[in-house]
């Protein structure tokens, strides 16, 4: 046989044909009956030249790129394409063949980041700025990263508190939150906070919608003449900043209150109580704590109540996190954008949001009755209810 017609068979022969087959030649038509080592390309054969740096064993003597330096060398796979290869992995060529290198000291050739030489940035509290420790090493150290996944390398003075960090917003909390030297800058007296915009963009006289009066007009100074922007940031695992256009995120960070709220996911109007960011779970309110449930525990009910809801959340370290809590009244109704009703809440941010009441952490103290305050996103208001109620959950940090 002679597939490729170069004179070199690959030693198969047919016995039994009387006419000729296809691609076979007599002998007598051949240089070689043996030895063709690839029958399918006729530039291959015992009597080929070989050809330096193509990586093919052009004339079958089972050596590759023979006589083309004075001395071969070994290369090494390098998989992740860092530069380093896999010592474990050797060819021995003359040129590197495509996807080897001469180096073959890489610690890990499934990571483009670990390899001999790295340098690496402690950031502990994983808020993405490092307080500038930095060491050399091939295997990446716990709680170090490369220079590519951090914001800044170096800055970042309290390094155990990812609340803490150069840019941070700034909290009435007698810190310096955003490390600028100052403490509680912009934050008028005791106890005043930082509320987002509730979205309210229109006036009212007693009976009906009226243009936003001027200074010392009747029914002056109403929520819609007090307008300052509602900013939100998605955030991705262990709280990676992500751009408005992301498709998936995991929390979003209300950019004036500092406050990070979970982000829902999978409604598909079946609940899923093993997964507690399941967009479709309800709860009866209970929280165990006498020093938060204002005397009341509430409605206590095995992986179904508010309380199982948190700790399952936090075993799950969703988002990379595990301090989740409930949040307060005025904390979740916040997020009430009275510009929009069906669900009352920027969607763009917060998916999958029903418009129905969502448990705040907030025991209701007006009656002897367990009840609890709730926000209902439907019309955007503040209500209470009973805490055997099953109601949504959504959990901040």
């Amino acid at each position: 046989k002679d597939a490729d017609d170069d004179g070199y068979s690959d030693g198969t022969i047919d016995t039994t044909s009387c006419t000729r087959p296809e691609g076979y030649k007599a002998a007598i038509e051949l240089t070689a009956t043996s030895g063709d080592c690839n029958d399918n390309v006729a530039a291959i054969n015992p009597g080929a030249v070989e050809v330096c740096g193509d990586g093919i064993d052009n004339n079958c003597d089972e050596v590759i790129d023979e006589g083309c330096c004075p001395e071969r060398i070994f290369f090494y796979r390098d998989i992740d394409g860092d530069g380093f290869g896999d010592a474990a992995v050797s060819v021995s060529a003359c040129i590197a063949p495509a996807g080897y290198v001469v180096d073959g000291n890489d610690c890990n050739d499934c990571d483009v980041n670990e390899h001999p030489g790295q340098i690496w940035y402690q950031d502990a509290d994983g808020d993405g700025y490092s307080s500038g420790k930095k060491i050399g090493a091939c295997i990446r150290p716990d709680g170090f990263y490369v220079a590519c996944e951090l914001k800044a390398t170096s800055g970042d003075s309290v390094d155990n508190d990812n609340s803490i960090y150069p840019g941070a917003p700034e909290l009435y909390d007698g810190i310096d939150n955003n490390l600028n030297g100052v403490i509680d800058e912009d934050c008028s007296s005791p106890g005043a906070v930082k509320i987002p915009d509730s979205g309210q963009n229109l006036c009212f006289n007693n009976q009906a919608p009226i243009d936003a009066p001027d200074f010392k007009e009747p029914f002056f100074g109403q929520d819609a003449q007090y307008y300052h922007n509602r900013s939100y940031t998605k955030l991705g695992l262990n709280g990676i900043e992500l751009p408005d256009t992301a498709g998936q995120w995991l929390m979003v960070r209300d950019n004036v209150s500092g406050l990070i709220w979970e982000v829902k996911h999978n409604r598909d109007a079946a609940a899923n109580l093993d997964d507690p960011n399941d967009a479709d779970n309800r709860y009866t309110w209970y929280d165990s704590n006498p020093e938060t449930n204002g005397g009341k525990a509430g409605s206590p009910r095995e992986n179904r109540d508010t309380e199982d809801f948190i700790k399952a959340l936090n075993a799950n370290r969703y988002g990379g996190f595990n301090d989740w809590r409930l949040p307060t009244v005025a904390e979740l109704s916040g997020l009430i954008n009275r510009g929009r009703n069906t669900p009352a809440i920027d969607v763009d941010f917060f998916p999958f949001t029903e418009p129905l009441p969502y448990w705040s952490a907030t025991p209701y103290a007006y009656s002897d009755e367990n009840k609890a305050w709730h926000v209902y996103f439907g019309y955007g208001y503040v209500g209470s209810g009973l805490t055997s109620a099953r109601c949504f959950g959504r959990a901040v940090r």
